[in-house]
């Protein structure tokens, strides 16, 4: 019992960590302020898995996957200080789960917009400052944008081909630079299962005395 009580203060910390993580990883997430149900999302209309490299100077540091069921359900896979997780992203039921699968830690969450913005390459057109045109990233047809997240300008070429992000990159060439690295239609629909495992332990962090007190007014 001592141990799990270690293990899921570490899994809280690492869950309030994770978006944050990520979100310097692949800085693909938007600084949207609205509720979910007022978000305009158009869902890919076909089910893909698209891994990436991350690079930092020239070197991998990282891979991330995303893989989406062409329906509602979306797939996130990084490893984070070490840390294999999976956040599986149920937009039928409005949640999400991060997946600890080492440890056998599930920790379901509200599904929010950030979550969202991983799917939705329109975003990046609405953000978009300037359009860089067309050009041909790894194989790919691409329309570049330039746009703003969180105060920093970024360059994204998405692909007409896959509908998705082929690279993510600072127009000064500093930071990381997410690449795509491997594209694939129609991926099993093992990777979408949104069941937490029976073996499993749950952990659901209780909302703050603040945000308990805003939901009841």
């Amino acid at each position: 019992m001592i141990a799990y009580t270690i293990l899921t203060d570490y899994c809280e910390d690492l869950v309030l960590r994770t978006i944050r993580i990520l979100a310097s990883i692949t800085a693909i997430f938007a600084p949207y302020t609205m509720a979910l149900s007022t978000f305009a999302f158009d869902p890919p209309k076909e089910s893909y898995k698209a891994i990436y490299d991350t690079t930092f100077t020239g070197k991998v540091a990282s891979q991330t996957c995303m893989a989406w069921n062409g329906k509602d359900v979306g797939v996130f896979r990084a490893v984070v200080n070490g840390e294999k997780l999976r956040i599986v992203s149920d937009f039928k039921n409005n949640k999400a789960i991060i997946f600890m699968d080492a440890h056998k830690i599930a920790s379901p969450l509200p599904l929010d917009v950030e979550y969202i913005e991983l799917f939705d390459m329109e975003s990046y057109k609405k953000r978009s400052t300037k359009g860089l045109g067309t050009k041909t990233v790894n194989g790919h047809p691409c329309h570049g944008y330039l746009y703003m997240d969180h105060g920093v300008s970024r360059e994204v070429w998405i692909g007409d081909d896959c509908k998705v992000v082929v690279l993510l990159k600072n127009p000064d060439e500093s930071g990381n630079v997410l690449t795509l690295n491997t594209f694939e239609k129609s991926p099993p629909d093992s990777e979408f299962v949104t069941a937490i495992p029976a073996d499993y332990e749950t952990y659901v962090k209780e909302p703050s005395p603040e945000k308990k007190d805003a939901e009841s007014k």
